[in-house]
């Protein structure tokens, strides 16, 4: 998920801000970008599975991003071209099967791909991992939510009791 660069700034300022002025607000800036980010790598996965083309790609090398190593999978779709790229959500979860071990080069993977625009694909394991991350993005962002908005009552006097 590609932020431009001027809502970096613009989110970074704010998050600083309100660490100065009333820390409480930084749960609900923290707890706003993760649910975002989680529901909308949720309705990405969706979209490319329920419309989604089954193909079978194979790991053509991997590209090195900060502390992990990105498999570049290779796949050719009903259009015809071949498309060389990394998955469109391709995070941490899948490090342990095929992030780290480049013996997987030329390895064949099932993927899932928009027929609308081939480059944005999936890797298609059946185990339902694939929305693993955007549940836990969600759910930290909605207990960040929700940690402000106890933060912010105790702030302004009520008194909470467990």
């Amino acid at each position: 998920m590609k932020i431009s660069r001027i809502y970096e700034i613009l989110y970074s300022a704010a998050f600083i801000v309100s660490a100065i002025l009333k820390p409480s607000i930084c749960y609900f800036l923290i707890g706003t970008v993760a649910s975002i980010c989680g529901t909308r790598l949720w309705f990405i996965i969706k979209n490319i599975k329920y419309k989604g083309v089954q193909a079978i790609g194979k790991i053509f090398s991997y590209e090195d991003d900060q502390n992990d190593q990105i498999p570049i999978i290779e796949f050719k779709p009903d259009s015809g071209e071949t498309i060389r790229e990394k998955p469109s959500d391709y995070v941490f979860i899948y490090s342990s099967k095929f992030g780290t071990n480049r013996r997987l080069v030329n390895t064949e993977v099932n993927i899932l791909y928009d027929p609308d625009n081939p480059k944005k694909f999936i890797i298609d394991n059946k185990k339902g991992i694939k929305y693993t991350v955007p549940i836990i993005f969600i759910s930290a962002g909605l207990v960040c939510i929700g940690f402000g908005v106890l933060f912010l009552l105790q702030e302004s006097g009520f008194r909470i009791t467990w």
